[in-house]
């Protein structure tokens, strides 16, 4: 292809989308001339450049859509259907100039119809435009064309070997210059910073006043150099806002609503390359907020609004951000529909739904065929659209919000990178080595304090950090890129960076922030390019080369979600046990299967040596330091095979024992579905995991077996829990735990069953609760015993999955006492123990009969 014919097709394709905006424009605001005229102009630019190239079919259909702007032109007025018409023509043009860019020249159709009802069209309302001709045509059938006087054809001049060419201008000049020499410059430019701050290095080193002066000049140009380089990446955020104004003409006409258009900001500046990037998202968001904000006239009216809904979108520049925000005041989004359909795709629990702010529910509309639109229109309702512009935000490092009022609207927001090519970034070191953290990704840094607003605490043997009122994970970089094998320190002045990528949160431990840099991304080498955690590198001043860490690689190594990293929960063939992973100590005991136990049952892990293992009173103790401690054994062995044994130490009622094993295989964090049930008292049931069948323990035998007086004695007053739970596992784990806190357990399946137990007089001093269960759920479970005579205000406490504080408000507007993590057994005998001794009713049930009987 000629260079003439590629700055046409360049040239073209901006005139074409200016029209399109204008047309939309002046179908407004008849009364505005200039608009008007100014499209005329455009089209016959186009059409006279058309007979120069030879371009015959482009020069008949841009004739005809000329004669009808001229029309409209002179008589003031244009019917819906003439500027659907011309909009129409306006698509042709553009697929007619694809066709040209791929091949080189016009690629065959036929245009007659469409240039007979340009000719024939009544330029006032009434005269529909035959569907046929409005219909997109991306592939025309072979066709002559009509004979239509036309310019005389003007040779065309050679072509010349150029990549820019001046264009004067709608007063200023401008020249194109190709993408690929920007680029090449932009490289170039980079090394001649590095190369400038090697030499500040030298210069500071060797004490030559001589080279100060041309150095700062050699500085103060470089940077000028930069600075204006990066300008011509830049262009005005209005090339993206350009084709908006006919999308949402388009869309009022196909689903007969009234939309204005409100654009702010066009003249932001944002990087070249995600202009393109983002003409796909911004045109689903806007099709998303027409087809399911904005309600018909009829509605909005009844809703006391005006009947013509808007859609602003706007643009701001902050810092090294771009903001883009796309609101309408249309319904808002529907939570409930969500939740109702995110239930149904199998996207959460009930129990993790009810613990969800309205926000993070807002998130499922970005999940992979999710839509709650009741039937699929040419504008939406597929669920994929909202799926693409989650992931091409997250591809070039930036995130979406969402806000939603009922009755008000919806905002979507859009915090996008300044550009791609130099970006913030934060500098730093672990071990003693630099590493770059993206700048838009960091929320804070801050230091451990004990008893400050910043604590470290290990969760399960993993280090996490209470952070005003949150709680939230940690890497600790060293140990993640295998730069150190130390345990991680909870020591104060601990310097943790506070992360974001999408929804997760989560922080980073290093050892010091060196400095705040702009800094010019590079991509790894082929040999680097597939080592995970790595986004890319760059060349410090001092000729350093630092990698620049992978934020959402280390939010996934923690198991965190991206943003929206949607999963379908999986239902068991047999049953269902949890949804949630738990932390599972999985470890050998003998030539069995594999076996495994809840790591929250394990007080510690230790290695004992065979000779302090003896027999008294016909079990085997441990005998250390003067003190013995009951052992149990998943099997017989002569245990003097080897020097030292594994033990999980494990605490009953307050006095230890310990689990003798072989081997210590690993710690992970599964789901337990179990699919085989205990077929004898030592095991729960049998689940398969990475493809080995594992028996998970039940505890509850061993300890009866090591301290059976301390699960049998308890307190010198018994309390009887009732302990609801629809899940075998979850009864078998706990009863185990309360019993050996010294309380009487009465544990059943259902709501139900624990109602119809207290009506006929079963009497209970507290009621621990599951709180999603299918027949009833713990909230009603709650209110129902409150409202029963014999339970009346005695001690209820749930038990959650996930005991955040959406689901502790709701627990307590139910009128139970508290809310504990299922698998916290310390901190559910401490809220038991603490709700029983406070509570008015902590008598036993014997005296608490007794005394009834006293006073009748």
């Amino acid at each position: 292809m000629d260079e003439v014919l590629s700055e046409f097709i360049a040239e073209t394709n901006e005139q074409i989308e200016a029209a399109a905006s204008q047309l939309v424009a002046f179908e407004r605001e008849p009364s505005n001339f200039e608009s008007i005229a100014s499209i005329y102009r455009l089209i016959h630019t186009i059409k006279g450049t058309c007979g120069f190239l030879d371009l015959t079919r482009l020069a008949y259909l841009t004739h005809a859509a000329e004669t009808l702007i001229s029309r409209i032109r002179d008589e003031g007025v244009a019917a819906p259907e003439a500027v659907s018409l011309i909009l129409s023509t306006v698509d042709r043009v553009q697929t007619i100039l694809n066709g040209l860019e791929k091949t080189g020249a016009e690629p065959e159709g036929d245009d007659t119809a469409l240039i007979e009802a340009l000719e024939g069209q009544a330029i006032s309302a009434g005269e529909a435009v035959p569907e046929a001709v409005l219909a997109p045509m991306p592939e025309m059938a072979e066709a002559a064309i009509d004979p239509m006087p036309l310019p005389p054809a003007t040779p065309r001049p050679a072509a010349k070997e150029q990549t820019t060419k001046q264009v004067h201008t709608r007063e200023a000049a401008t020249i194109r210059v190709a993408v690929n020499t920007i680029e090449r410059i932009m490289r170039l430019v980079s090394e001649l910073v590095l190369t400038r701050n090697q030499l500040i290095e030298i210069a500071r080193s060797n004490e030559n006043e001589s080279f100060a002066i041309p150095l700062q000049r050699l500085s103060a140009v470089t940077t000028d150099l930069q600075d204006g380089v990066m300008q011509v990446r830049m262009q005005p955020i209005e090339k993206l806002f350009t084709s908006l104004p006919r999308l949402v003409r388009d869309l009022s006409v196909e689903l007969d609503k009234q939309i204005e258009l409100i654009v702010e900001g066009s003249d932001t500046e944002f990087d070249r390359q995600l202009v393109e990037v983002l003409r796909t998202p911004l045109v689903h968001i806007v099709r998303n907020c027409a087809d399911h904000g904005i309600e018909n006239a009829r509605d909005r009216q009844a809703a006391g609004k005006s009947a013509s809904g808007r859609i602003r979108v706007s643009a701001t520049h902050e810092a090294s951000h771009i903001t883009i925000e796309i609101a309408d005041d249309g319904r808002g989004l529907d939570l409930e529909r969500i939740q109702r359909k995110a239930l149904t795709q199998g996207l959460v629990t009930p129990a993790e739904l009810a613990a969800m702010p309205a926000e993070e529910v807002y998130r499922f509309i970005f999940a992979p065929g999710f839509s709650t639109a009741r039937q699929v229109t040419q504008v939406s309702g597929r669920g994929i659209g909202m799926d693409i512009v989650r992931q091409t935000v997250e591809s070039i490092g930036g995130s979406i919000t969402i806000a939603s009022t009922p009755g008000l609207g919806a905002a979507f927001k859009l915090k996008l990178p300044l550009t791609l090519a130099i970006a913030p970034a934060l500098l730093v070191t672990a071990a003693g080595q630099r590493f770059a953290l993206p700048q838009h990704t960091v929320i804070e840094a801050v230091t451990s304090r004990s008893n400050g607003v910043s604590r470290l605490r290990l969760a399960q043997g993993a280090p996490i950090i209470h952070l005003r009122d949150q709680v939230l994970p940690i890497v600790d970089l060293k140990r993640h890129l295998g730069l150190s094998e130390e345990p991680f320190a909870l020591d104060d002045d601990r310097l943790v960076v506070i992360l974001r990528t999408g929804a997760a949160t989560f922080g980073v431990a290093v050892d010091s922030v060196a400095d705040v840099q702009e800094i010019v991304v590079k991509p790894l080498g082929a040999s680097l390019a597939k080592v995970p955690g790595f986004a890319g590198n760059t060349i410090l001043g001092d000729g350093t080369v630092v990698l620049i860490l992978d934020v959402a690689g280390l939010a996934a190594s923690l198991g965190l979600a991206t943003s929206s990293n949607f999963r379908a929960v999986a239902q068991p063939d047999l049953v269902e046990l949890t949804k949630e992973p738990t932390r599972l100590i999985l470890f050998r005991a003998g030539p069995g299967v594999q076996k495994a136990l809840p790591l929250s049952q394990v007080s510690r892990i230790e290695n004992i040596d065979t000779k302090e293992i003896e027999l008294a009173g016909g079990m085997r103790v441990l005998n250390r330091g003067g003190s013995i401690m009951p052992l149990a054994s998943c099997w017989d062995t002569d245990y003097a095979s080897q020097p030292k044994w594994p033990v999980l130490i494990i605490g009953v009622g307050g006095e230890p024992m310990g689990l003798i094993v072989s081997e210590i295989v690993d710690i992970v964090d599964e789901r337990i579905d179990i699919e085989i049930a205990g077929s004898n008292e030592t095991v729960i049931g049998s689940m398969v995991f990475n493809g080995q069948v594992t028996e998970i323990v039940d505890l509850a035998y061993y300890m009866k077996q090591a301290r059976p007086d301390a699960f049998e004695r308890g307190h010198a007053r018994k309390f009887n829990i009732l302990l609801v739970d629809d899940k075998q596992f979850f009864r078998d784990l706990l009863v185990p735990v309360i019993s050996a806190a010294g309380y009487d357990v009465t544990a059943v399946e259902s709501g139900s069953e624990a109602l119809r137990l207290v009506n006929l007089g079963v009497e209970f001093d507290a009621a621990i609760t599951d709180i999603d269960m299918p027949d009833m759920n713990g909230y009603a479970l709650a209110g129902a015993l409150r409202g029963n005579k014999r339970f009346g205000a005695r001690t209820i406490i749930a038990i959650d999955a996930y005991a955040g504080p959406a689901v502790i408000a709701a627990v307590r507007a139910a009128g139970m006492h508290d809310v504990v993590g299922k698998f916290d057994r310390i901190q559910l005998i401490a809220k038991l123990r603490d709700a029983l001794e406070a509570n008015a009713f902590g008598n036993s049930a014997i005296e608490r009969s007794a005394s009834v009987e006293k006073a009748a």
